[in-house]
């Protein structure tokens, strides 16, 4: 049996700062979540918003759906 991975927080893949709901996000092509204030013109962008926006908009982020958690 191979072990479950559980993901509980997500990083700006520019800075590694902590990426909370109300932060203006980036999502690139390669589904990487970077801050809007980091941003460089490496990736192509799919699409940007909050992180919430983001999260509650894209299946493979159902683990951090907003309404699953009280933000703290």
């Amino acid at each position: 049996m191979g072990a479950m991975i559980v993901i509980d927080r997500v990083y700006c893949g520019i800075c590694h700062g902590l990426v909370k709901y109300k932060d203006h996000v980036y999502l690139d092509t390669l589904n990487t979540v970077i801050h809007q204030r980091c941003y460089n013109a490496r990736f192509d962008m799919k699409d940007k918003g909050t992180f919430k926006e983001i999260v509650n908009k894209y299946s493979f982020f159902d683990e951090f759906r907003y309404d699953r958690f009280i933000e703290k």
